[in-house]
Order: structure tokens, then C-alpha cells, then sequence
């Protein structure tokens, strides 16, 4: 479709990059996590390889860590979440290509954990 923009891969070539960028954009590969832990990365490595195509300068090195940060902080959520969860393993739902919580009407109550949705509803 014309004027829709193309985010680019990791095959894009920028002119006298600085040294340091590389380094920084290692930290974004995902291929080594598990597939839960992939859908949560990978938008954060296209964000990366956009921005290094389009800027440069030590801003880009600072909004680079930033991003790098905010992508381990994702991924430690979605660690906490699916450790959370652990007694429904393998119950969770993919929806749009991502892995999702189960339908709540559908986990079975675990008394002393699960608040009730409603007061008296269940024992």
C-alpha cells in the first residue's frame, strides 16, 4: 500500500554507525526465549532497528537503554504473570497471536487464593 510505512529488519545497513549501537541491539534479539516470552520481546527489536534507521546521536544511545530496559521489564512481567498462573498451565489462550490469561469463568475457584467475582457466590 503506498505512503504505508515499512519498519525495517536487522539487514539494515546504517551509514558510520557508532560503535557502541551494535552492542546495544544485541540485547534485543529474542530467538533464545521461549515463544510466550518472543511475542513479548520481539516489538521492542523493531522499535530498536526503526529508530537506529532514522536517528542518530547520543540521544539515540540513551533512548536505546531506555528501551532496552522497558523490554526486560516486559519480559519479567509476562515471567511473573505466567509464574502466577502456573497451577493453570497450559490452559492459557492464544487471541490475535498472543498468549492470554483464560477466560476467568473457566479457571476452576482455588480457595484461600481466588477472591470471589461476587460476595457469597462461593464458599
Amino acid at each position: 500500500m503506498p505512503g504505508q510505512y515499512q519498519a525495517p529488519t536487522s539487514a539494515v545497513l546504517v551509514k558510520d554507525p557508532d560503535p557502541e549501537i551494535p552492542a546495544i541491539l544485541r540485547y534485543f534479539e529474542y530467538s533464545h526465549l521461549a515463544l510466550y516470552l518472543q511475542q513479548v520481546a520481539a516489538p521492542f527489536r523493531e522499535v530498536a532497528y526503526m529508530l537506529v534507521a532514522e536517528l542518530q546521536g547520543p540521544e539515540l544511545k540513551a533512548g536505546l537503554r531506555k528501551l532496552l530496559e522497558a523490554k526486560d521489564c516486559m519480559v519479567r512481567a509476562r515471567l511473573d504473570w505466567t509464574e502466577s498462573t502456573a497451577p493453570y498451565e497450559g490452559r492459557h489462550e492464544e487471541r490475535g497471536g498472543i498468549l492470554c490469561e483464560p477466560d476467568p469463568t473457566s479457571v476452576p475457584y482455588r480457595p484461600g487464593i481466588d477472591i470471589p467475582d461476587v460476595p457469597g457466590d462461593r464458599p
